[in-house]
């Protein structure tokens, strides 16, 4: 399944929420060669705690802020699917799209446009992109952490 959405996760409440300055001046945790066009970013302490009841294991938890279209990739860090949650489309039609390839990619296989707001789980192990984006497309994102990986280190407030 490349896309599914998710009830157990409740909406967010809006006083959890930073602005996009707030998000972008706690320093971006991608790789910055490629932050043109995607960067993430700690969630504050008070969101990561209101989200991590929702799970048994320890989950990191960012914002993901992505300004212009993505290649078509494999997410990093071997990571098989993540929730999402959209705080901004980044436009009115932009689409995930699943593709056959990451190396020479001819057909689309699956593509949706996710809603505003609404909990879902993407499939980040197969060769997708996203497009087109018009504005900051800013999501919160969550992944539960391999024993390899890093977790992330909660921001002190």
């Amino acid at each position: 399944m490349y896309y599914e959405e998710i009830s157990f996760l409740p909406h967010v409440p809006d006083r959890l929420i930073d602005d996009l300055t707030t998000i972008r001046a706690r320093g971006n945790l991608f790789d910055p060669q490629y932050e043109h066009f995607y960067s993430c970013f700690l969630v504050s302490r008070e969101l990561k705690i209101f989200l991590q009841n929702y799970f048994e294991h320890t989950i990191n938890a960012r914002y993901q802020v992505i300004t212009a279209q993505l290649p078509i990739h494999v997410d990093a860090g071997g990571l098989i699917s993540k929730y999402n949650y959209l705080l901004d489309t980044g436009g009115d039609a932009v689409e995930t799209r699943w593709w056959d390839s990451v190396t020479n990619p001819k057909t689309v296989v699956y593509k949706h446009c996710a809603p505003l707001k609404h909990w879902h789980k993407l499939t980040t192990d197969i060769p997708h992109d996203i497009t087109p984006v018009a504005r900051p497309r800013i999501s919160i994102e969550i992944h539960m952490p391999k024993n390899d990986y890093v977790t992330d280190i909660m921001p002190d407030e």
